[in-house]
């Protein structure tokens, strides 16, 4: 079975830095986004709004996202910050799962963001801070109220 891949490359000014967002689409639908910072910039991520959505806050480590999870469709607007860098604004289906793939000048690896036990938010990641080691892990960021109007 062959994979089809097709990337898209689009550049993004954002608050801390500049970065260039590259989308894989693959052959069963999954996106999978990959963030190269290449320069410092000024505009603040832009943020979606659907009808019914529950927003977080969310941190550990080097990590902090901030977003918004669609009850009704499972889409999700998240904006990622790692070690102080502003990695931009990402979305996707989160039954899919999303994933960013990224490299500064500081830090690389990756945070995957998707659903568990059918109604939890959850984390996984890899990320490598030049100065300060690896952190690994899978965490639950919150439970989403389906079902509650």
């Amino acid at each position: 079975m062959s994979l089809l891949t097709i990337s898209v490359t689009v550049t993004q000014n954002y608050l801390h830095s500049v970065v260039r967002f590259k989308r894989q689409y693959k052959n069963n639908g999954d996106g999978v986004w990959t963030a190269t910072q290449t320069d410092l910039g000024t505009k603040p991520p832009p943020i979606g709004t659907p009808n019914r959505r529950i927003d977080f806050d969310w941190g550990i480590g080097p990590i902090k996202v901030t977003g918004y999870v669609d009850l009704d469709s499972f889409q999700a607007s998240l904006t990622l910050e790692v070690a102080g860098i502003n990695l931009g604004t990402i979305s996707g289906d989160l039954k899919k799962g999303i994933k960013l793939n990224f490299e500064t000048f500081v830090a690389s690896g990756w945070v995957r963001f998707y659903i568990k036990n059918g109604n939890e938010l959850w984390v996984e990641y890899h990320v490598k801070i030049i100065f300060d080691g690896t952190f690994d892990g899978d965490h639950k960021i919150i439970t989403l109220p389906i079902g509650d109007d």
